[in-house]
């Protein structure tokens, strides 16, 4: 059980220093890792599409249920669409983190009501997602949209990995305080 743990401690530790890599990567080397990003999400999709079609007409082909053929053709299609036209991905994105961002500042006027201590944190984020997002569907046809999907993409990456560390030193310290309290009595 032991080892168990540990291994999970170091998987852990390799995935949020990975993340935290690909973050600093993107944001360095904005356009070129856009272009990359895009073509293997794309790919990504059109072979789980395929995956999927294969699985509806092969494999399950005496089940009833059409939800894999659906499925199967939604992921070929954004993907063949991604890999063709970009720029419709940026769209995409662009509209999905602008109602993330919405979504922020309609939570932030529940936590007001709530009499949530820090709502206005909700707020400020809200209305940053929003910009980003609104930004990113105005200039997807230039090298700058590319460049703040990126930098944004890249500063998630290094906050979820810095995030995942100190939630892992956080456990950790707390079990090993446990652990002495235990050996105490």
């Amino acid at each position: 059980m032991k080892n168990f743990f540990r291994e999970q401690k170091i998987k852990t530790i390799l995935l949020s220093l990975l993340m935290i890599t690909f973050g600093v990567l993107f944001i360095v080397f904005k356009e070129s890792s856009f272009d990359v990003a895009v073509k293997v999400l794309a790919w990504i999709l059109i072979v789980v599409g395929a995956l999927w079609l294969c699985d509806y007409f092969i494999w399950f082909k005496d089940q009833d249920d059409s939800s894999q053929f659906v499925s199967g053709m939604m992921y070929l299609g954004f993907g063949l669409l991604m890999l063709f036209i970009p720029e419709l991905y940026l769209a995409l994105i662009g509209i999905a983190v602008a109602l993330a961002g919405l979504q922020y500042i309609g939570a932030s006027f529940d936590e007001n009501r709530l009499k949530v201590k820090d709502w206005w944190k909700t707020l400020l984020y809200g209305i940053i997602e929003f910009a980003i997002g609104t930004s990113v569907i105005a200039l997807r046809y230039s090298g700058a949209a590319h460049a703040a999907i990126m930098i944004y993409a890249g500063v998630a990456l290094i906050v979820n990995g810095l995030f995942i560390l100190c939630a892992l030193f956080t456990i950790k310290r707390k079990v090993n305080k446990i652990k002495k309290e235990m050996a105490e009595e």
